[in-house]
């Protein structure tokens, strides 16, 4: 399209150069001019003097003797300014689209490093903590589920990072008691529900994970910024 739109150009820029040359012989004829004019579909020919003019209030063609006008000069302008826009938004319309793709293409392989990030961590607890991994799987799931929708969220939200913060504190405070049990004594009957959000709230007291949660969240903070990327890509498309 952009070649077209250069060879458009030319075209246009040798119609004005056959009004230029015109004046240069010694011919007083403009008829050939009359027909490029015509074959470019600028205009009609009898918009082409019959004669050279003198061209003194000219901007594009010779101010001399011409077979341009005035008003040959504004169809010229226009024909060149069509041009152009058309071939801008034809390129726009392509580098849109390309846009669109890949970030589609992107926000799909997000999900799945997310999906495959859930898979590890329940094979994890499976293999390393194999009496509360069944348990587990539910708080998980609720975890990934939320940095599903984080990454669909609207990134005009006024602090995005909260949702991360609760969900990544809603995590730790879902396992604190199922290790709590684990460790102090497996054999024991599981926690009532009061109990357990007991210890949920004892655990943003008492930091048994240590720097576990901030870390996680300082991690999930600068991964996720390139999401927000993605969301404000996925903003435009849609505008």
């Amino acid at each position: 399209m952009a070649t077209r739109c250069v060879l458009s150009i030319f075209l246009i820029i040798l119609s004005i150069a056959c009004c230029c040359s015109a004046s240069a012989e010694n011919v007083t004829s403009c008829q050939d001019v009359a027909q490029v004019f015509a074959a470019r579909q600028l205009g009609s020919e009898d918009m082409v003097p019959k004669q050279k003019v003198t061209g003194e209030d000219l901007q594009i063609c010779s101010k001399g003797e011409t077979c341009c006008t005035h008003k040959m000069e504004g169809r010229f302008h226009h024909a060149v300014n069509t041009d152009i826009q058309t071939t801008l938004t034809s390129q726009s319309a392509y580098v849109k689209h390309l846009m669109v793709t890949s970030v589609e293409q992107y926000e799909a392989s997000f999900m799945r490093m997310i999906k495959k990030a859930e898979n590890n961590t329940n094979i994890l607890f499976a293999d390393v903590y194999r009496g509360m991994a069944a348990q587990a799987r539910a708080p998980v799931g609720d975890f990934f589920l939320d940095l599903e929708k984080y990454v669909r969220a609207d990134p005009a939200a006024a602090d995005p990072d909260v949702d991360l913060r609760d969900s990544v504190n809603s995590l730790f405070d879902a396992l604190f008691p199922l290790v709590f049990h684990h460790t102090i004594n497996p054999k024991l009957a599981p926690f009532s529900r009061d109990y357990s959000a007991c210890l949920a709230q004892v655990r943003q007291e008492a930091h048994p994970f240590g720097e576990a949660p901030h870390r996680l969240m300082a991690d999930l903070r600068r991964a996720f910024s390139a999401a927000r990327v993605v969301q404000r890509a996925q903003q435009q498309k849609q505008q």
